[in-house]
């Protein structure tokens, strides 16, 4: 289990990716803009499986991630206020997640990530939102990675919403 800091996005989601994915993408170029058309690089990452821009529906959120190389658990899974399952190519340099809206003007560079040391694989992912922060200004997630050799799935959409819970 590996858990970071706390991380702050104003995009209503996330996007997670691996910086040898990540290279690829011009710097300084609206890559959302270009997804949208359905052209471009960051397009590209996403229909391999290497980006996925997942979706809280809530902006200006700060998330707490923890990963779990493994499935989740039954208990897990039950305990969970949500859950959701989606696919990822990991390449070199582990795995990272970042505000959704750096895709608008990509800078390789920020201090506004989190970092997770991960093999590089292909990994069916489990998105768990555990319960929230004693503070209800937040959102946890596990990611539970389970490495596979299964043909990967999805648009690189998926959705977890956010729901405050008082």
């Amino acid at each position: 289990m590996s858990e970071q800091p706390p991380l702050y996005a104003s995009a209503p989601g996330v996007m997670i990716s691996s910086p040898g994915a990540l290279s690829v993408l011009e710097v300084g170029v609206d890559h959302q803009r270009r997804h949208e058309a359905q052209h471009g690089t960051a397009h590209d990452l996403f229909l391999a499986h290497r980006l996925v821009c997942l979706g809280t529906g809530s902006p200006q959120l700060y998330y707490q991630f923890v990963v779990h190389e493994r499935p989740p658990t039954a208990p897990e899974l039950s305990a969970a206020v949500a859950h959701e399952t989606f696919d990822l190519e990991v390449l070199s340099g582990g795995l990272v997640v970042r505000d959704g809206y750096d895709l608008l003007e990509w800078e390789p560079d920020t201090e506004y990530q989190v970092a997770f040391a991960l093999p590089a694989d292909s990994y069916h992912v489990t998105a768990l939102f555990l319960a929230d922060p004693p503070d209800h200004e937040g959102m946890r997630i596990a990611l539970c990675l389970a490495a596979t050799t299964d043909a990967l799935e999805g648009d690189g959409w998926p959705y977890l919403e956010y729901v405050r819970r008082d």
